[in-house]
């Protein structure tokens, strides 16, 4: 029972993290930030509920592995995604400015010089995003690594067994 009111409040924030996810691999930004005011609010809710949570035999490992990874996806939803989330919009920007610069068959110095420029900033873009998204990942397999071996190291703990 102790273990169900702890794995519920992760259990929202990851399945709302993973909704995320999709929705921006799938370039969904419009879902993706739904999702992103869904995750900070139920990683707020789960904190006030981690607090108010008494420990189990006086074990708070699960509740503290818990409050880890509600504080790094409040942190990542409220920093890192709409950063992440930027590089959309940049990356439909671009691609439109493509298509108008391929369309045109007399280009000015003026219109090559945007070009140019726009494929510098879209380039930057690039690089920023692999970074963000990288750092998102790999924070975040390492959060839920972590709950994951707190849970078991929990239950080893608490639940006897014989050889």
């Amino acid at each position: 029972h102790y273990y169900d009111k702890i794995f519920l409040i992760f259990f929202k924030c990851n399945w709302q993290a993973d909704a995320m996810s999709k929705a921006m691999k799938d370039k969904k930004t419009n879902d993706a930030e739904q999702s992103r005011n869904s995750l900070i609010k139920f990683a707020n809710e789960g904190l006030i509920g981690l607090d108010s949570l008494k420990q189990f035999q006086g074990d708070p490992s699960i509740a503290l592995a818990c409050k880890q990874v509600l504080l790094f996806y409040k942190k990542a939803a409220e920093n890192d995604i709409p950063k992440i989330m930027d590089f959309y919009l940049k990356e439909d920007a671009f691609t439109k400015m493509k298509a108008a610069m391929d369309s045109k068959s007399n280009r000015t110095k003026e219109d090559v010089d945007a070009y140019n420029k726009g494929v510098n900033d879209f380039n930057a873009a690039v690089n920023q995003y692999n970074q963000l998204n990288s750092n998102y990942v790999n924070n975040r397999n390492k959060n839920v690594q972590d709950w994951e071996n707190a849970v078991k190291d929990f239950y080893d703990r608490q639940i006897p067994y014989y050889k």
